[in-house]
């Protein structure tokens, strides 16, 4: 059976990944492989081979790679911020009640290649949902990948007022395995009563979270508390 061997190298010719494997395998596969070997996201990992790009979706025959083939490495935030730019628009045509299912996996490939900071992308998110009306929401997976992002914090911005830590309390979402509730918020400042629907004690995040999980604790079932 043919085998294909590709040597990555970077841009001073230093050899920086290798991969061996079935001619058949197609470009966006292998450059997955390679991102995993750099520890980059694939977003940033582009493959040349006689100085022109390779193709993601045709395969390494289709590419007229040799048996044995040195491809250049560039690694670039092109692509990433072409899905940045690509959030950032889908998210301003949203209207009332919109339905964010083509939003939402677009913010998490943003969110997990690291396209902006955490809190960035999440207020951004969550202040074009606000903008678009209060039938407008992400979908609970959006919050989820928040939750479990290694960099979100406990005061992370999330639905509405609410922080990350106080989203996961009134949603249930487990946080003894969260890296955002071992790492804490971002500060410890005391912070004010908010009115309205989004009425919270004064404290620090902490403080006003364990009294969001007190009070949601003493609810009776039928007023929606924890189970």
């Amino acid at each position: 059976e043919a085998v294909c061997c590709v040597t990555v190298l970077s841009l001073g010719g230093e050899e920086v990944a290798a991969w061996a494997g079935s001619p058949d395998t197609t470009v966006a596969e292998l450059r997955r492989c390679v991102a995993q070997q750099l520890g980059q996201h694939v977003l940033r990992v582009a493959l040349t081979w006689k100085g022109e790009q390779l193709a993601d979706g045709a395969t390494l025959v289709e590419s007229q790679l040799p048996e044995r083939a040195s491809l250049q490495l560039l690694v670039s935030d092109k692509l990433v911020n072409e899905k940045w730019e690509e959030l950032q628009q889908k998210l301003k045509a949203l209207e009332y009640g919109s339905d964010t299912s083509e939003v939402a996996p677009l913010a998490a490939l943003c969110l997990e290649a690291k396209a902006r900071p955490v809190d960035e992308i999440a207020v951004t998110v969550r202040d074009s949902c606000e903008e678009a009306g209060s039938m407008t929401d992400m979908p609970d997976d959006w919050y989820e990948q928040l939750a479990a992002h290694p960099d979100s914090r406990c005061d992370t911005p999330c639905l509405g007022h609410s922080d990350l830590i106080h989203y996961s309390i009134s949603d249930n979402i487990r946080l003894g395995d969260k890296p955002f509730f071992k790492a804490g918020p971002h500060s410890d400042k005391v912070d004010y009563p908010e009115w309205g629907w989004q009425a919270r004690i004064a404290g620090t995040p902490l403080d006003m979270a364990a009294r969001k999980l007190e009070v949601l604790l003493e609810k009776p079932p039928a007023w929606g508390g924890l189970t």
